[in-house]
């Protein structure tokens, strides 16, 4: 690493920063960007909005654009049977069902009261990669048959549940 970072100065012409420094300028692109997220922040804490609430409005501009995104698809799933009838259909490929399934998990993790954000039901992405198609499909269905099957809501360990799903279905 080190070896790397010598050959970088070496490489490079004295005083090559400074190419940089007319950005940082007065009246330059970086501080009239910081200056725009200043006022911004500064204008949402006048509406009386706290960090938290700051903070939130992300998370409801994400959720928003992801219910819109579904309803064009035919709205969210709402069963398990519906899931299944999805990814046994032809109207789509893999690459779209599976990004159909994404957005049905990470939307069911943003609409979610019941579960942690953090369950690994709501798993979206595992080493930087995309989960495979069935592991959504299955943590969907889990997911839907639990907050509709019953009338008083059971936590299960759903980790030992995947499992015993994920082995059988292989």
């Amino acid at each position: 690493m080190k070896a790397k970072a010598s050959d970088l100065i070496d490489k490079c012409a004295s005083g090559a920063f400074r190419a940089y420094a007319h950005l940082t300028k007065k009246g330059s692109k970086i501080p009239e960007v910081m200056r725009a997220w200043s006022f911004k922040q500064e204008e949402l804490r006048k509406q009386g909005m706290q960090d938290k609430e700051i903070a939130n409005l992300a998370v409801d501009k994400i959720r928003n654009k992801d219910l819109d995104s579904l309803k064009a698809m035919g709205g969210p799933f709402t069963s398990a049977a519906a899931v299944d009838q999805y990814i046994l259909s032809g109207e789509c490929d893999n690459e779209a069902k599976l990004n159909r399934l994404y957005l049905e998990v990470r939307y069911a993790r943003d609409t979610s009261l019941s579960l942690p954000k953090a369950s690994d039901l709501f798993r979206l992405i595992k080493d930087h990669k995309k989960l495979p198609l069935s592991t959504y499909a299955i943590n969907i269905k889990l997911y839907l048959n639990n907050i509709t099957s019953n009338d008083e809501v059971t936590m299960y360990d759903f980790s030992k549940v995947m499992d015993a799903l994920l082995s059988n279905s292989t």
